[in-house]
């Protein structure tokens, strides 16, 4: 898994549209459609910013196996939202 589709997890697990991804992060909606194809990578500070801001470590952010991950722990935390 790339780069960008770990950043395309994290939005759409937020139920973040582009724009309000490209708003959060002060860039243009064609920079975050970008990342997301991998045709362009954040910058380090803005890496951070992301991490930072969905609570996951720049290491996740470039990871191969998220997928996996962040769904197991999605059906986590859906399961504790409906105690």
């Amino acid at each position: 898994m790339s780069i960008g589709k770990n950043l395309r997890i994290l939005r759409i697990n937020s139920k973040k549209t582009l724009r309000e991804q490209s708003e959060t992060f002060g860039v243009s909606l064609n920079t975050v459609y970008r990342w997301e194809h991998d045709l362009a990578e954040p910058r380090k500070s803005t890496l951070r910013k992301i991490a930072a801001f969905y609570g996951v470590s720049l290491s996740w952010l470039f990871s191969e196996d998220n997928d996996k991950d962040f769904d197991r722990n999605q059906k986590d935390i859906d399961n504790l939202m409906q105690i």
